[in-house]
C-alpha cells in the first residue's frame, strides 16, 4: 500500500519475493518452513548441483549462480555442503555416494539441484 510518497514496507518485501525465481521461492518457502528442525538439527548435510553447460543442449544462464547462492546460504546457517557446479557425470556419482554416507548419520538432510530436466520416452522423469 503506498500513501503519499512512503512504501508500506511488506508491501516492498513482497513484491521483491515475488521477483525471485520460481526455484528460488520454493526453497526460501522449505526453508523459512523449516526454522525451527533447522535450529534443533546439529548435524546437517546438504548437497547442491548446479549444471549450466551440456554437451548437446542449449546451455542455461542462472543454475550455476542458483546452487552457489544456495550453497552459501546453507553453509551461513551451519548446513555442511558438498557444492557441485558444472561436473561429470563421474564426480556426481561420487559426490551422491559419499552425501548418502553422511546422510545415514544425520540430522537433516537436503538436495538442491539447478539444471536440465529431462522426460524419457517411457515416461521416467530424469535429471539431466
Amino acid at each position: 500500500m503506498t500513501i503519499g510518497n512512503q512504501t508500506d514496507l511488506s508491501s516492498v518485501q513482497f513484491r521483491n519475493f515475488c521477483t525471485l525465481g520460481s526455484p528460488m521461492r520454493i526453497l526460501l518457502f522449505v526453508l523459512l518452513t523449516l526454522m525451527p528442525a533447522l535450529s534443533e538439527a546439529s548435524d546437517r548435510v546438504a548437497l547442491v548441483v548446479g549444471i549450466a553447460n551440456y554437451q548437446q543442449i542449449s546451455p542455461l544462464k542462472n543454475t550455476v549462480n542458483d546452487a552457489r547462492m544456495i550453497s552459501d546460504t546453507l553453509s551461513e546457517i551451519g548446513f555442511d555442503v558438498i557444492t557441485l557446479v558444472d561436473t561429470t557425470a563421474q564426480e556426481m556419482r561420487d559426490a551422491v555416494d559419499d552425501f548418502a554416507f553422511r546422510v545415514e548419520t544425520a540430522d537433516l538432510a537436503l538436495i538442491y539441484y539447478a539444471g536440465h530436466g529431462v522426460e524419457v520416452l517411457d515416461g521416467v522423469k530424469k535429471i539431466a
